[in-house]
């Protein structure tokens, strides 16, 4: 979340941008910022889902709705879909 904020980048030390972090484990937190752009046009191209929040109240907004879902009954799950 908040990949554009510097101060969410230095308090989470690149914390804030896990795609980058997982697909480059070994690359310097200093640099995710500058691959992230990267990442994500990658990822449109391709299809992929690029999930990024642009503050901590969205973010935790899907979380709640995340936990929400997983709350309900697989079988009534399914028949909702």
């Amino acid at each position: 979340f908040c990949t554009d904020s510097y101060l969410w980048h230095v308090l989470s030390n690149g914390l804030n941008l896990q795609i980058e972090h997982h697909l480059f484990p070994g690359l310097n937190h200093c640099h995710l910022s500058i691959i992230a752009p990267v990442v994500k046009q990658i990822c449109i191209e391709h299809g992929v889902s690029y999930k990024c929040y642009n503050s901590w109240s969205d973010l935790m907004g899907a979380t709640l709705q995340w936990l929400d879902k997983l709350s309900i009954a697989p079988d009534i799950v399914q028949q909702e879909q």
